[in-house]
């Protein structure tokens, strides 16, 4: 059998007992890398040394909304930047289509730079709770 393929048994192993989602890939002649996700990082191995290429910690995010019975709750690698949150809280809330009329907020301040990561803003903290704000349509402009 090849490394490939006993890395492929490996990862799928390491997956069903922790249950832990996974994916591998060759990113270099040689090399094998095998992303592993656990409940607050992923890390990148690289299966030809057995290296750890890198870990990225996971953030837990949470986003409340005033209409909502419920808030919206994700997982996110502490790379991912402000906009994406934005995005996927206005998807989530099923009000994407009027993305132009709402901000998120944190801790009482409005996140105006969408290409912030989540580590920029929030350091070593863990987790953020953000409420999604819709603005007044006069407050736009938008006076009908």
């Amino acid at each position: 059998m090849t490394q490939a393929g006993k890395v492929f048994q490996l990862a799928t192993l390491a997956a069903a007992l922790f249950l832990l989602p996974w994916s591998a890939a060759a990113q270099s002649p040689g090399h094998l890398y095998v992303t592993l996700l656990s409940s607050n990082a992923v890390a990148e191995v690289d299966t030809s040394t057995n290296t750890l290429v890198k870990s990225i910690p996971i953030l837990d995010g949470t986003v409340e909304y005033r209409r909502a019975a419920n808030p919206f709750r994700q997982k996110y690698p502490e790379q991912k930047i402000i906009g994406t949150v934005l995005a996927d809280s206005l998807a989530f809330f099923g009000v994407g289509e009027y993305q132009n009329r709402f901000f998120l907020e944190y801790e009482g301040r409005r996140l105006t730079d969408l290409g912030e990561t989540l580590h920029q803003l929030l350091g070593k903290k863990g987790e953020a709770k953000f409420h999604l704000v819709e603005q007044s349509c006069s407050a736009l402009g938008d006076d009908e």
